[in-house]
């Protein structure tokens, strides 16, 4: 798989800033990512793995790249006509070449950390009712550990930077990791579904909330069921496959 995507941690390394003392445009990174994943299994228990590199560049940011890896299995202990429960053990591993986290001139605003792993056991309920509404819910809980190397101020300018300038420090931080969401799908009159969904997680080095609502219109009118194909882990992202038909 191939994709080009922009990073969206933070406005830097979305959009881009201009400096206020030299006028300079800096930001706006963008990542060149090719990935090789795999699963092995059925709706019932499985494998599944991923490995991925990205190469990292924006305007007046100093290039970088990572390698990361994902692997995992899962298995369905309770299989009812009205919902499922599996269980799984999911392990997350990444690498980039510079920490570019901060927001001087040439730093990208990304978490960008020289060693990051996750170990995680996700359980998740799918289940429906009455065959006008299917759920999903979702939880993890883990351990992350995280470490960053010293950064310069000012990585690809050696004119501001200087010798030996100043430099952000390293720092390793271990925490608790939790994610839980839940998503819901009822089934309006004439085809219309109604979805929403909550989500709360502290992936990486921050915690976020998200909720929201949806409003579709399926063309071809396929029944509802709780049997979602392969049920992967969520992602540092909190992300998690809910397939509704289509």
């Amino acid at each position: 798989m191939l994709n080009r995507d922009n990073v969206k941690d933070t406005l830097l390394s979305y959009a881009g800033a201009t400096d206020p003392a030299s006028g300079v445009v800096w930001g706006g990174v963008m990542a060149n990512t090719a990935a090789l994943q795999g699963n092995w299994g059925g709706a019932g228990n499985g494998l599944y793995g991923s490995m991925d590199y990205q190469l990292l560049q924006g305007k007046n940011v100093a290039q970088n790249y990572r390698i990361a890896g994902d692997a995992g299995a899962y298995w369905r202990i309770v299989s009812r006509p009205y919902g499922s429960l599996t269980i799984g053990a999911n392990m997350f591993a990444m690498h980039y070449n510079k920490d570019l986290r901060y927001f001087t001139l040439g730093q990208g605003g990304y978490f960008s950390p020289q060693e990051y792993f996750l170990f995680n056991t996700p359980i998740r309920w799918v289940g429906n009712y009455k065959r006008d509404f299917e759920y999903s819910i979702s939880g993890s809980l883990g351990s992350q550990q995280f470490h960053e190397d010293t950064t310069p101020f000012f990585p690809n300018n050696p004119g501001l930077q200087g010798n030996p300038g100043p430099y952000y420090p390293s720092q390793t931080v271990t925490s608790v990791n939790y994610n839980f969401s839940f998503r819901g799908d009822y089934r309006l009159p004439g085809s219309w579904y109604l979805g929403a969904f909550v989500n709360f997680n502290n992936a990486r080095d921050y915690a976020q909330q998200t909720f929201g609502f949806n409003v579709r219109y399926l063309f071809n009118n396929a029944p509802m069921t709780p049997e979602t194909p392969v049920p992967t882990i969520p992602d540092w992202r909190g992300f998690q496959p809910f397939r509704l038909p289509e």
